[in-house]
């Protein structure tokens, strides 16, 4: 699984998801049922469908990565549950998951008008318009939300507390606001993999240090240590400077908005919008 899935994945084991689709709840440890019950999170209220475009058919968008995680979250919570049950489940867990398909499997043997898919397909929808609006709204030139400018710091405070907040969101069942900060945490998440150079040292693993406040990050570049090389023209493939990849050092991309662009130490890359301009 792509380091970016994975991690959102992980997110949301961490928040314990538990969730039965209209079935009696079966007998657990209360500290099991206390904790978040995400998928409860999503299954709760309406909105009106809301799809963002791609420019591209080719490319992965932020709401491909979130509602393939959730459905493959879901389907592995149903099918963990009906095996503590006895009870059969038959959902091949795969890329090709679809919401009428896993509340299908998830609702099996239940009341036939518990099985629709609308309200688990309205939830997904709610979250990933929260993930979406991280780049079109209030956040765009908010370094922190996107982990752009070597916030690794802030970045990452941001996802904690924001799980933080989901959890006390649905103890007090104010479930639209825990899917609201739920798609924002999610965002920033996926950002970090697509707007720091994780992938280009190779990394085959999530960074779990996004989530664990406690663990200190180590080998952060500084702003005062030159990343990369200039672009050629609209190319910056391979512009991270060699020493960089060697050490091992951490770093992301500085964010300009159209013609005002960011500002940003020498030697960093800056990048304003969909247009890669020289540092």
């Amino acid at each position: 699984m792509h380091p970016v899935n994975h991690e959102f994945v992980n997110i949301l084991t961490e928040i314990q998801l538990v969730f039965t689709f209209g079935r009696d709840t079966p007998k657990m440890a209360s500290s099991q049922w206390l904790s978040i019950a995400t998928l409860s999170v999503m299954l709760c209220g309406g909105v009106h469908t809301f799809m963002p475009f791609k420019f591209y058919q080719s490319q992965i968008s932020h709401v491909d990565i979130t509602e393939m995680a959730i459905l493959r979250k879901t389907a592995e919570v149903c099918r963990d549950l009906a095996q503590k049950e006895g009870r059969p489940f038959s959902l091949t867990i795969d890329s090709r998951l679809s919401a009428y398909a896993v509340q299908a499997a998830c609702s099996s043997g239940s009341d036939p008008s518990l099985r629709s898919s609308n309200k688990f397909e309205d939830a997904i929808v709610e979250i990933y318009k929260s993930n979406w609006r991280v780049d079109i709204g209030s956040h765009l030139k908010d370094p922190e939300y996107h982990f752009d400018d070597e916030t690794f710091v802030e970045g990452r405070n941001l996802i904690t507390q924001g799980r933080t907040i989901v959890k006390k969101s649905v103890t007090l069942e104010s479930f639209s606001s825990a899917r609201e900060t739920l798609g924002k945490i999610c965002h920033t998440l996926q950002d970090f993999y697509s707007h720091s150079n994780w992938i280009e040292l190779k990394n085959q693993a999530p960074f779990s240090t996004l989530i664990k406040p406690d663990v200190p990050f180590t080998n952060l570049a500084d702003k005062n240590t030159p990343t990369c090389t200039d672009c050629i023209d609209d190319d910056c493939k391979n512009n991270i400077l060699p020493e960089i990849l060697r050490a091992k050092k951490l770093t992301s991309g500085y964010f300009g908005v159209f013609f005002f662009s960011g500002k940003k130490p020498t030697g960093k890359f800056l990048k304003i919008l969909n247009t890669s301009i020289k540092n």
